[in-house]
């Protein structure tokens, strides 16, 4: 029994180191894509965020508590500090899983003080204590689970109602953070059944037993309307995850590598593992001797043994349906910390010599990754060179405006760029059609229907353009607005788009090109100000096959003969290609153009086609080499 003085300076002094090695270096290095994921979806309107997750691999919980705190601002250490505060948090609460894990037994003080150790200084928990996920917040909910269904269990006194609360507000912030806390809360409810049974001899025990059953009901009944909500999403996705099965030599890669990221042994390798493995095995042969306390049995390792099999094991089937990541397997490692904890105490029990070189042993292994950097570098989280401020750095070089709005077709770039921002740059949306979740375009419609007519430009951030999904999302947008013009900034297109811009007149002319196309009709904007927008509604048919795809072009041309805006497109930006027309059908045909604000006078508006492979215009029958639609009037 440790001294309660002593017991809570301690406890004290390993809530003040967890806090100091994670907040070391939070802000860097910068946010990564993941993050981005969690600033985007924590900011959406709340039924886009709940159908978004419903498709995703990760609940709502931990984006709606990130939520409300993203109300304090959006510096990097700010967006992580969230996960910070989990994990400082997890020390006492490993403290108290552990006391109550032995039933404050005679050495229920000092597991609970190495599990509290073990939680604030393993580099795994440290490492996702400063990232902007949901790993931190699940393993608070983790270790409240495994405190309060345990110590509820206590056969000496009724269940408090603060522990009961406890294991219900830990268990549903487990399930509805992390899927695969699920595992680890399941190994909980199996331990608890089997060390619950002989409370039913007594009628103290009955009456614990019947409070959590109860609290068990509430968790169910308080989870399982998400799992209504999302088991279709869920399985849709997972029936169309395609897969190889498990061979034995892949099962065999995969249980190796679980362990090497459980554990965390990066920079420093497989010696952390075997020395880890090494104390527990030896505190679990010195509890099978009739020497060792009673507190100390060896019953008690089947928590942390059954709830870490359970988790790999998880996680292992789950490649099926998904992929394998060391991070999905953090709902273990607050058992990792009891069974290192219990297995030192044993030592120690025995001899305080064994169990001094358990502690510096372990504490030497566990801290070298931390002390070598692969902590802080924040590796899990990126692959290669990686700058999340190249939209907003891209989209202010190109011209983007206070009063315009971008699009983002993935929101992992969507929450980087509103967290490197500045006020005077674009306001954003979304239209998801990318990894991990491919949104539905009917939604996607809908949405960008009502919010791109309030803002007079539109910038359609494409994350590898026209690229599998993003093709649907860039053809509505080419045939809903009005395409102005676009650029490639390393993988991602920006295309900009107007909004129908009024008084619009109908042209008084059409055209004929003897190669085939046929202006039916056009309407345009007849009057703008400067530095406003014109658009333009085309309509053509083909009075013969073409084998050639040409491109439509729409020029302004002052009354000097300047030209003052034009726009280049193949006809829908490219989905109805001149080749395709035929002379039954009409193929409708939008463009937009940007007035520089030095604009003024009426303006001709002329439209024609040309031969991208040589860049000859097309001859209308009469020899010119374009078509008079109108005049745009121009005036402050």
């Amino acid at each position: 029994m440790v001294n309660p003085g002593l017991r809570r300076l301690i406890l004290a002094a390993l809530v003040l180191l967890a806090f100091a090695v994670r907040a070391f270096q939070l802000h860097t290095p910068t946010l990564a894509w993941d993050e981005g994921w969690s600033v985007a979806l924590s900011q959406l309107p709340l039924g886009d965020l709940f159908n978004i997750t419903a498709y995703d691999v990760h609940p709502p919980g931990y984006y709606l508590l990130l939520r409300a705190w993203l109300t304090l601002g959006r510096p990097e250490y700010v967006i992580r500090y969230l996960s910070l505060i989990a994990g400082v948090v997890s020390v006492p609460l490993a403290y108290q899983a552990g006391r109550a894990w032995l039933r404050r037994g005679p050495h229920a003080d000092l597991v609970g003080l190495l599990a509290a150790a073990y939680v604030a200084l393993a580099p795994l928990l440290i490492y996702y204590s400063q990232v902007a996920r949901m790993y931190a917040l699940c393993v608070v909910g983790v270790l409240l689970a495994v405190w309060g269904l345990l110590d509820s269990l206590d056969s000496a006194r009724p269940a408090r109602p603060i522990a009961l609360l406890g294991w219900v507000v830990g268990a549903l912030l487990a399930l509805y953070s992390f899927y695969y806390s699920a595992l680890a809360i399941a190994a909980l409810v199996v331990y608890a059944v089997l060390v619950g049974l002989p409370l039913a001899r007594s009628t103290l025990g009955r009456r614990a037993l019947r409070r959590i059953a109860l609290a068990s009901v509430a968790i169910v009944a308080l989870y399982l309307p998400w799992v209504l909500y999302a088991v279709g999403p869920v399985l849709q996705r997972v029936t169309t995850h395609e897969n190889d099965r498990l061979t034995l030599g892949e099962l065999q890669r995969l249980v190796l590598e679980a362990i090497f990221n459980v554990i965390f042994a990066y920079e420093a390798g497989w010696i952390v593992v075997w020395v880890l493995a090494i104390v527990v095995a030896a505190g679990f042969v010195l509890s099978l001797s009739r020497r060792t306390a009673n507190d100390l049995s060896p019953i008690h390792l089947f928590l942390p043994a059954f709830a870490i099999v359970l988790t790999v094991g998880g996680v292992i089937v789950g490649t099926q349906a998904h992929m394998f990541a060391g991070r999905y397997l953090i709902a273990a490692s607050p058992f990792i910390a009891l069974a290192v904890a219990f297995a030192v105490t044993v030592l120690s029990a025995r001899a305080r010599w064994l169990g001094a070189m358990a502690v510096v042993l372990v504490a030497v292994t566990t801290l070298w990754p931390t002390w070598v950097g692969a902590v802080y570098a924040k590796g899990l989280e990126r692959t290669g060179e990686f700058d999340p401020t190249v939209d907003v750095q891209s989209l202010r070089a190109i011209g983007a405006q206070p009063d315009d709005i971008v699009v983002f077709n993935v929101l992992s770039l969507a929450g980087l760029y509103d967290a490197y921002r500045a006020p005077t740059d674009p306001m954003w949306t979304f239209a998801q059609r990318w990894d991990p979740v491919t949104e539905d375009m009917r939604r996607i419609a809908d949405r960008l229907s009502v919010e791109t007519p309030r803002y007079p430009r539109v910038w359609a951030s494409l994350y590898q353009g026209t690229a599998g999904p993003n093709a649907e999302l860039k053809s509505w947008l080419d045939r809903n607005l009005y395409p102005a013009g676009g650029t490639w900034r390393e993988d991602t297109l920006f295309a900009l788009y107007l909004p129908q811009a009024n008084p619009r007149v109908d042209a008084e002319t059409s055209a004929t090109w003897p190669a085939g196309p046929q202006l039916e009709g056009a309407t345009y904007t007849s009057a703008a100000k400067p530095g406003g927008n014109v658009t333009i509604d085309l309509k053509w048919k083909a009075t013969r096959s073409m084998d050639k795809n040409y491109v439509v072009f729409v020029h302004l041309y002052d009354a000097s003969g300047r030209l003052v805006a034009q726009h280049d497109s193949q006809p829908q930006g490219g989905s109805r290609p001149t080749s395709t027309w035929s002379a039954t059908r009409s193929v409708p045909d939008f463009h937009g153009l940007v007035l520089p604000r030095d604009a003024a006078g009426p303006l001709s508006l002329r439209v024609g086609l040309y031969d991208p492979a040589t860049g000859v215009r097309l001859p209308l029958a009469d020899g010119r080499d374009m078509a008079e639609m109108g005049t745009v009037e121009v005036s402050p």
